[in-house]
């Protein structure tokens, strides 16, 4: 669950190795009951919202980081690249309407 991002300046000795760890509590904003829980095991959880069934659905699977993607390997269904944006010091986990903030809160 942890990139190394390799930084070169404009000389080699310009090395910065920076670690982000994504392992922890995704929610959605402005739908807060929409979860993404990213073990450090490298299992996930999420709980999202089914718009065709309408009902909300526990997701599970095992979550790889791919350069700057994070890869869902569903148990039951087709795997999803979400992309890893880092801005300000600020990671968010975005695909499509779905930009996860990282919280404290797990429920």
């Amino acid at each position: 669950g942890v990139i190394e991002n390799e930084i070169y300046g404009d000389s080699p000795k310009e090395i910065k190795n920076t670690v982000l760890d994504l392992s922890g509590c995704w929610h959605l904003p402005k739908q807060q009951d929409i979860t993404l829980k990213l073990d450090k095991d490298n299992t996930f959880v999420l709980n999202d919202f089914n718009g065709k069934k309408k009902i909300f659905e526990k997701l599970s699977g095992v979550w790889i980081i791919k350069g700057r993607h994070l890869l869902l390997k569903y148990d039951d269904r087709p795997e999803q690249f979400f992309n890893i944006l880092e801005k300000e010091n600020k990671v968010n986990i975005q695909k499509a309407n779905y930009n996860f903030e990282k919280t404290q809160n797990c429920d």
